[in-house]
């Protein structure tokens, strides 16, 4: 009969351990997993993925989960559903989760040093399971919780949208949609994110977002600092009210199809880097209300928008 399956480790480290679990019996399929807060053992990285597993969560503990080498590798999908990991552990951790509904970080560990992450997140969406996984990742930490999400060296994520409120997030340079091609789109009102692969549609509210590499189909920043690192084209870009679009740190040319400002927007382009496909609109609004910052030796002209 499925059930919730609690860790208490009391044994060793190892997953398919019995005795390991409080009903003495590893997770099978249809079960749920919950890692309690104050469990002291550790879960060694294993493959898992062969059981499906109805939830996952990992309560406020500070145990290490999986290895570099060797994630926890996980399935959230039965015949018909997907299922929700709850992730709010403080140890280091290396998940690979696969066919997800939603992936919620609550909390996650400090960076363990330059380049590596306290929460490692790797996985892959079946688009053909009907209906498909959502894919959802939130991120919802602290600001001091370390999130990469395909960051790490040889790993692999698919996600279809990605919500950033809090933490430090790296996104890797092959993450992608569930057909394994299409970028994702990502949502940010707080926290700092990085991302080194091509995005869709980027609604910005609040936080510092560094996009390094790939396009972007449609920015929208209404809030917030996006430093625009990359070679990738930017189709559309729309900045209002106190968002920020910053090209001062990285002196390659990129270009920008279309480029919308509205009242308090900002867009800082003094090293001439962005070839600007097509004329800025300011609209609903005059040169006075906004922030622009285009180099030097330049001619301006005036047009009505249409």
């Amino acid at each position: 009969m499925a059930q919730e399956q609690i860790w208490d480790g009391s044994t060793d480290g190892d997953w398919s351990t019995g005795a390991n679990w409080e009903s003495g019996n590893a997770p099978g399929n249809g079960d749920s997993v919950r890692i309690p807060a104050g469990v002291t053992q550790g879960i060694d990285g294993y493959d898992a993925s062969g059981t499906t597993l109805v939830g996952f969560t990992v309560e406020n503990t500070s145990i290490t989960i999986g290895s570099k080498t060797t994630p926890l590798h996980i399935t959230l999908y039965d015949s018909s559903t997907a299922y929700d990991a709850i992730l709010e552990g403080t140890g280091e951790t290396h998940l690979q989760i696969d066919d997800y509904e939603n992936i919620v970080v609550r909390d996650a560990a400090t960076s363990p040093g330059t380049g590596e992450y306290g929460l490692n997140l790797s996985g892959a969406l079946d688009d053909t399971n009907t209906p498909a996984a959502s894919g959802n990742i939130i991120i919802l930490a602290g600001a001091n919780a370390s999130i990469g999400l395909g960051s790490e060296a040889g790993t692999d994520l698919e996600l279809n949208d990605l919500k950033v409120t809090g933490g430090s997030v790296t996104v890797g340079s092959s993450v992608t949609e569930d057909d394994g091609s299409t970028a994702p789109d990502m949502s940010m009102t707080g926290g700092t994110a990085e991302t080194h692969s091509a995005l869709g549609t980027v609604s910005q509210t609040g936080g510092t977002w560094r996009h390094h590499s790939g396009a972007v189909t449609t920015m929208n920043v209404d809030g917030g600092k996006c430093h625009y690192r990359s070679t990738g084209t930017a189709s559309t870009v729309t900045v209002a009210n106190s968002g920020q679009v910053l090209c001062t740190e990285d002196i390659r040319g990129r270009t920008f199809s279309a480029l919308t400002m509205y009242s308090g927007a900002t867009f800082k382009d003094p090293m001439e880097s962005v070839t600007l496909t097509n004329d800025i609109d300011l609209t609903r609004c005059g040169l006075s209300d906004v922030t622009l910052e285009l180099g030097n030796h330049i001619k301006l002209s005036r047009g009505e928008i249409t």
